[in-house]
């Protein structure tokens, strides 16, 4: 079950369940023998069911590193969603007390088999604001939680949320700073108002940039096409936001 992790936006599949499953949940696929024997691999799901629709999104690492599931459905007591991992995997599994998933797998016709045939998913939390909006090109897993809510209001239809932020930016400057995971980073988010023919913009960081220009392209979010790029910088840096800050304004209400 080998897979290079990547992010894409959750598939969506059908549900016919009368309680919500929506969570994150987290466990092993195990091929333990009874003398104790076997490998066993982490998994992280995260399932979203809405308007009879299932999102789901599965990862090895963490839930902050995600593929999209295949085919993901849900029947009664029963879960079933595929991965490409391996060639294809497919997993079969049933409800337990509301908090836990548990099963087994299977690879697709014509493949080996997988060395894993069983698997248990507890129910670890609830969704978190990251895991209503999916990750578009290019982001990657550190996500401004204000971009987030900016997206997240645009796919609940409040446009007047882009032309809010705008203005939130233009009083207090750009980029946005906010705290990070480490007490000692902070995250910053660059921002670019673009027009519709804006295609892409690529933050110049000396050396960096050009050594992993992947991670520093910008990405479109919402219709009037608001380019951002999130980067966590340590905290020594702190005394240089002021001038950055002066320097992004500019370029925040660019065209």
């Amino acid at each position: 079950m080998n897979c290079k992790p990547f992010v894409c936006a959750f598939l969506i599949g059908s549900a016919v369940f009368a309680a919500d499953l929506s969570g994150r949940y987290q466990g092993l696929a195990s091929g333990k023998k009874a003398d104790g024997t076997g490998p066993e691999r982490k998994l992280f799901v995260i399932l979203r069911l809405e308007n009879n629709a299932v999102y789901c999104s599965a990862g090895l690492d963490s839930f902050e590193r995600q593929i999209p599931c295949e085919d993901p459905a849900i029947s009664g007591d029963e879960v079933k969603f595929g991965t490409p991992w391996g060639g294809g995997v497919v997993f079969e599994l049933k409800v337990k007390d509301q908090q836990e998933l548990v099963g087994g797998l299977h690879t697709k016709p014509g493949l080996p088999p997988a060395p894993y045939h069983t698997v248990t998913l507890k129910r670890v939390g609830d969704l978190t604001l990251s895991d209503y909006v999916p990750r578009l090109t290019w982001e990657d897993d550190e996500r401004s939680h204000q971009l987030l809510q900016l997206r997240k209001s645009l796919i609940d239809g409040r446009s007047e949320a882009l032309s809010d932020f705008w203005k939130a930016v233009e009083k207090s400057g750009s980029p946005v700073v906010e705290a990070a995971n480490s007490e000692s980073s902070f995250l910053i988010t660059f921002v670019w108002k673009g027009t519709p023919e804006t295609k892409n913009v690529l933050l110049i960081w000396p050396r960096l940039t050009f050594a992993r220009p992947d991670s520093y392209f910008s990405v479109a979010c919402g219709p009037a096409q608001t380019m951002v790029q999130d980067i966590e910088s340590p905290a020594r840096y702190a005394d240089l936001l002021p001038a950055i800050a002066e320097r992004s304004t500019r370029a925040a209400a660019g065209g």
